[in-house]
């Protein structure tokens, strides 16, 4: 069942309903709107008396994966037989927050050629100092278990797709 989630940005309430008819209370802050509708949700529209307001959602990223710890980077990266995208972050970090569903919707795109791993760096710091991460975001490209390109900073998403094409293709 697909879900589609409204959320009122004045009342900061949100309802969530299925694919299919629906009768719910529905705010709509763009449009100032508060009442019960009736309509459908199918595909990618939302249809509600006579006006529908389409939306986007992201590519699932599957090949995405949290590094628990030394042992887990060197099963799920070095040993990887797909080339891995390897992201160190940290919680507190903002360009870091920012990088990480675009960095999501590049590998996504690459339809399951690439894995992304994501470390945390307050929680693995050895790994942070094992390959000499000096701030954060940053990511490096690994392919049969060594490093091939790697960058510092948030990048948009022109350069992530190049940075993932390259590593697709060396």
């Amino acid at each position: 069942m697909t879900l589609l989630k409204i959320v009122s940005a004045s009342s900061r309430r949100f309802l969530t309903f299925g694919t299919g008819n629906l009768q719910k209370y529905i705010s709509d802050s763009s449009c100032n709107v508060c009442a019960t509708f009736g309509g459908s949700i199918t595909q990618d529209k939302l249809f509600i008396k006579g006006w529908s307001r389409q939306f986007h959602t992201s590519p699932r990223v599957e090949d995405s994966f949290k590094i628990q710890d030394e042992q887990d980077f060197n099963n799920r990266v070095l040993k990887n037989q797909k080339p891995v995208v390897v992201q160190f972050h940290a919680s507190w970090c903002g360009p870091c927050k920012m990088l990480s569903p675009r960095m999501e919707k590049a590998v996504a795109l690459t339809k399951d050629a690439v894995d992304l791993a994501q470390v945390d760096i307050d929680d693995n710091p050895e790994l942070a100092m094992s390959y000499s991460v000096g701030a954060v975001p940053a990511v490096m490209a690994v392919k049969d278990g060594k490093v091939v390109d790697k960058f510092v900073g948030l990048k948009d998403e022109d350069q992530l797709d190049s940075f993932i094409a390259k590593l697709v293709k060396c």
